[in-house]
């Protein structure tokens, strides 16, 4: 190497340096991150476009800038962040509407919320507790309830999901020759689930809140 170095620098005294990287072959070249992309968008808008300068003896490119038609650099300025939304508080009567709905108005460190229980759904346009369109039930985890079409499956015995019409297959008893699981509509708590393919792992317990 050292032999190679001293060839290319009798080399650049006597012939001089002619092409990207002649003079200085062997340097690494540094790293730089692209810009985020609100520096691409304020460039574009002030009808600058993002280049990166190439040095001739290394081949090298350097950091990415904005910089105008006439090649004058654009300084640009990241945008300050919109303020957080505050959390959600009654605007007018959606608590009494809640309330008087068979819901309970619940506030907690500055957020509030109506909570209709296990038989009612929160509609947030009319700010009341409904019930579910016929033939739908109420679902509900950890979170605000919501409505569902039942399978017509739930209990029944499955070997893979496809069993379940749309609901889950839940491994019951992974020894069993057939009905190694049940067919469940919602797939709330830690379950193992059996696949489309009547796979299933039993280290792979997923729950779901």
């Amino acid at each position: 190497m050292r032999y190679v170095l001293v060839l290319v620098a009798v080399a650049a005294v006597l012939f001089g340096c002619t092409g990207c990287g002649v003079c200085l072959p062997f340097v690494e070249c540094p790293m730089y991150a692209m810009p985020p992309d609100w520096y691409y968008s304020q460039c574009d808008a002030q009808g600058g476009s993002v280049v990166s300068d190439q040095d001739p003896l290394t081949c090298c490119y350097g950091p990415p800038y904005c910089v105008g038609e006439n090649g004058e650099e654009i300084i640009l300025v990241q945008p300050t962040p919109p303020p957080p939304t505050p959390p959600s508080t009654p605007s007018g009567n959606e608590d009494l509407k809640c309330e008087n709905s068979g819901g309970d108005w619940i506030s907690v460190e500055g957020y509030s919320f109506c909570d209709c229980g296990y038989e009612l759904v929160y509609n947030s346009t009319s700010s009341e507790c409904e019930e579910c369109p016929p033939g739908q039930l109420v679902g509900r985890g950890i979170g605000p309830g919501f409505c569902y079409t039942p399978t017509g499956k739930q209990g029944d015995a499955c070997d893979s999901e496809l069993d379940c019409e749309g609901g889950y297959c839940i491994l019951v008893d992974e020894n069993a020759a057939t009905g190694k699981g049940v067919c469940s509509d919602l797939p709330f708590g830690c379950h193992v689930f059996i696949d489309k393919n009547g796979d299933f792992d039993t280290e792979a317990i997923l729950c779901v809140d």
